[in-house]
């Protein structure tokens, strides 16, 4: 499957995101549009935005203005090149992968060897997007329920992320605090 990702994640038939534990986790449309729903969508996006870190916030608009783009070019636009940067860069990209707010799409080759190509999902699949502001929250989880099962891991790990995003939510704006303070 690895030497079908650049494919698969081009074609526009399937989403790619690094979601499931931090996995490459393939998604149809449908099965995407829900779960963007109950992960981001469903947020207003002044909640949505203000539960980020200023890194994963500015990768975000980067992405928004330009997508999408290589590590390598979204590292140097965000300023967060160099080993001291690492570790800010990859935690960004993990709030932004576990709310679906980016997707794989393709890749670029700008080095050794090609890398994924990372796009907002607001950009890159414009309709998907749409789609997901106007399903409502129960019938979003009504549909993954029917095609995950109840006690299946990807749903079991879809309702904690959930859970983590709504109540990591609550508490910044019940206590005034940041994202970074929050951890």
């Amino acid at each position: 499957l690895w030497h079908l990702r650049e494919e698969l994640s081009r074609s526009g038939k399937v989403v790619y995101a690094k979601w499931y534990r931090g996995r490459a986790t393939f998604f149809s449309k449908k099965l995407f549009t829900s779960a963007l729903r109950v992960l981001s969508s469903g947020l207003e996006e002044r909640i949505l935005k203000r539960d980020l870190s200023r890194a994963a916030q500015t990768v975000l608009e980067i992405l928004q203005s330009d997508s999408p783009l290589s590590g390598k070019m979204i590292r140097k636009l965000s300023e967060l090149t160099g080993k001291d940067n690492e570790k800010i860069y990859t935690q960004a990209l993990k709030q932004l992968w576990d709310r679906l707010l980016i997707v794989g799409h393709g890749e670029i080759d700008d080095g050794a060897f090609p890398s994924l190509a990372l796009g907002a999902t607001s950009v890159v699949f414009e309709r998907l997007w749409s789609d997901s502001l106007k399903v409502s929250e129960v019938e979003a989880w009504s549909f993954l329920e029917r095609k995950l099962g109840l006690h299946s891991a990807f749903f079991l790990y879809l309702q904690k992320q959930a859970r983590l995003i709504r109540q990591k939510a609550v508490v910044e704006a019940a206590h005034g605090l940041s994202p970074e303070q929050l951890g």
